[in-house]
């Protein structure tokens, strides 16, 4: 497991989870919202989902459907 996206609206929690990750090595992609993080799910396939389950429009749950959609390999 090294991709992850992230999503948060908070970009100071984005960003902690961000620098916490790729401290660990891990290649860390960020979604300011769920709409962005069903578009970024489109185009790649990420190793774990991790997002924040209160946003605007789509939120973490749908985020987290959209995931398992791709991949049901996904741990979210």
């Amino acid at each position: 497991m090294n991709s992850i996206l992230v999503v948060d609206d908070e970009l100071s929690m984005r960003e902690f989870l961000e620098i916490l990750l790729a401290k660990e090595g891990y290649t860390v992609c960020c979604a300011s919202n769920g709409e962005e993080a069903c578009s970024i799910l489109d185009r790649e396939i990420f190793d774990l989902v991790i997002t924040d389950i209160r946003m605007d429009a789509v939120d973490g749950l749908g985020v987290l459907r959209k995931a398992k959609e791709v991949n049901s390999e996904t741990p979210v």
